[in-house]
């Protein structure tokens, strides 16, 4: 392996962007830095070749006293390139007790999201430094295959995609850039703070590495394709059980194998609440549910919470509650002489029955089927 960086150039730029999915237009994440500066540069100078619409869009934290001057200074950078840039205010606070520099990222992206119009591709500036740092981060909080994976290039986001077209150079390549042509850039000096996580272990634990490994960088990217591919395997595998038992986007099919197999049950069901949009479930908690399951007698009711979000198990099934509450259906006249009637909405159906003594995932009578025949 050779330490010397992959050059930036725009062409190499063109063809990383013609290899991801193409989407409707382009929005940059503009901070004034290094990285994306550069990014923004390049495709201001191929802009006639992109196809789609170019705009940036730079997100005030308000959290440095020169973070006016920064926005100015992304404001007259934009107007040299002749790209139309949005600014926007956030102002991140520590309430949820995850940290200040959580709680900005958060803001940042949910500002972002309303400036990514449908079909839309947000690109970063997330490069392979960030990479290496992302899976030494994430090993340190004892993530599995999906954390040591890192970054994908590409993402669901919103309304469109978010896209990381820089993860194959180093910061060095980028700075390079610059100043071959003379671009300048604005340095934030909260990212050599080591209180932070990420500074930390790019200031402090990657360079001790190198001491010993100088090639570290590239031996943890390999570590992550690896990681890459094994998470696309399992993905699969996850979604071919899907397919089979996904009864309806909120109901899933326990099946007898899946209930007895630990490694599976998480699987599948951290793979559901991905491609659900609901935010991950806890690693103690997954494994408590199992648990549940695993021992859970006919007709017991199981439920887990975490955050704003449910999980249930009633009768081999799994209730996915997004925000916690049993959607309630209206009051329905069952048509004389029909076996079922149509609960409305996405709710699904009732099936006549002898008796009307079945008690449905939410603890309220139902006739046979009621919950259970969700489509």
């Amino acid at each position: 392996m050779s330490n010397r960086p992959s050059a930036f150039t725009t062409q190499r730029l063109l063809q990383i962007l013609a290899a991801l999915p193409s989407v409707s237009a382009y929005v940059v994440g503009y901070s004034g830095g290094a990285d994306s500066t550069a990014l923004l540069h390049a495709l201001s100078v191929v802009r006639s070749q992109l196809g789609v619409s170019l705009t940036a869009v730079h997100i005030n934290h308000g959290l440095h006293g020169d973070a006016g001057l920064w926005q100015a200074h992304c404001e007259q950078f934009c107007e040299r390139c002749h790209v139309p840039l949005v600014s926007l205010d956030i102002n991140p606070d520590n309430r949820s007790g995850k940290g200040l520099e959580a709680a900005a990222r958060q803001l940042r992206y949910t500002a972002i999201e309303g400036q990514v119009p449908v079909g839309a591709g947000l690109l970063t500036a997330h490069h392979a430094d960030d990479q290496a740092e992302t899976l030494l981060l994430n090993l340190m909080r004892g993530s599995g295959v999906d954390g040591l994976a890192a970054m994908p290039d590409s993402r669901p986001f919103g309304r469109g995609l978010l896209q990381r077209p820089l993860l194959e150079f180093q910061g060095s390549a980028l700075r390079a850039y610059l100043q071959k042509h003379g671009v300048e850039w604005v340095e934030d000096p909260s990212n050599q703070h080591i209180e932070h996580d990420r500074n930390f272990v790019r200031h402090e634990v990657i360079p001790l590495l190198e001491t010993r490994w100088p090639e570290i960088g590239k031996r943890l990217l390999l570590t992550r394709r690896a990681m890459s591919g094994a998470r696309y395997l399992l993905e699969g595998l996850a979604d071919e059980y899907l397919a089979r038992h996904l009864a309806h986007p909120q109901v899933l099919q326990i099946t007898s194998q899946a209930g007895t197999d630990p490694e599976l049950f998480k699987l599948i069901v951290r793979r559901w609440l991905k491609i659900s949009s609901t935010p991950s479930m806890p690693v103690y908690r997954l494994e408590s549910l199992f648990e549940q399951v695993c021992h859970a007698k006919a007709g017991h009711n199981v439920s887990i919470e975490w955050g704003n979000c449910l999980l249930r198990y009633y009768r081999c099934q799994l209730w996915l509650l997004p925000n916690g509450v049993i959607p309630a259906c209206q009051a329905r006249k069952w048509p004389t002489g029909n076996t079922s009637v149509d609960l409305g909405g996405d709710i699904g159906s009732s099936n006549s029955h002898p008796s009307f003594r079945t008690t449905g995932p939410s603890g309220s009578r139902s006739a046979t089927g009621a919950y259970s025949a969700m489509r």
